[in-house]
């Protein structure tokens, strides 16, 4: 009933309140009800109730050991509102990454936390996979943009964070990728390198 009254809620665009009773409403779902768990952690997560997505997608991956269903978005919302999980988050994503090696989001989830952990040799062949099997994905291009950048290839670099922006000139991360791309205009890397190896 309480998962009810928050999808009518969420239907009638009173958010707020939605989100509540979706909170209230996950701890009664059955546990084996591991796509309804999913689909409620994932509600929770696009309205920015961060903490209860956490606590839901954990209690999801919880009811379904060896699963991995939940894996992915537990650790790009530990990659990006919980830098502190960082090594969970790589746990998550790479037992994700190995289920699934042919789904572009595990292997950029992965890559990208590798990122930010400054493993970035590791990093660089998660998101070139993840970019090879979705090459127009603006997150994607951003994030091997970034790798590229941080392995001083200036010319893929650049290529990729402008095609990042000119697919999505609203990009999350479109401030950095401008700003990237303006050290590169301003002498970061050279304005015309040589050929570079893949």
């Amino acid at each position: 009933a309480q998962l009810l009254l928050a999808r009518a809620l969420d239907k009638q665009g009173q958010t707020d309140a939605a989100m509540t009773a979706y909170a209230a409403a996950f701890p009664l779902l059955d546990k084996q009800a591991v796509a309804e768990r999913l689909s409620v952690a994932t509600r929770l997560a696009e309205a920015g109730r961060v903490d209860d997505a956490i606590q839901a997608y954990r209690s999801a991956l919880d009811s379904d050991p060896g699963g991995t269903a939940g894996a992915v978005p537990l650790a790009r919302l530990f990659a990006l509102h919980k830098p502190e999980k960082l090594d969970e988050a790589e746990r998550l994503a790479a037992g994700a990454a190995k289920a699934a090696p042919d789904d572009p989001l595990a292997r950029d989830t992965l890559g990208w936390i590798r990122f930010l952990t400054k493993k970035h040799d590791q990093a660089w062949p998660e998101l070139r996979a993840a970019l090879a099997l979705e090459p127009t994905n603006p997150t994607y291009l951003f994030h091997y943009g970034m790798a590229e950048f941080v392995r001083e290839r200036w010319e893929p670099a650049r290529r990729a964070l402008r095609m990042a922006l000119a697919l999505d000139p609203k990009l999350p991360d479109g401030g950095t990728a401008r700003a990237t791309l303006k050290a590169l205009e301003d002498g970061a890397g050279p304005k015309r390198p040589g050929p570079q190896a893949p």
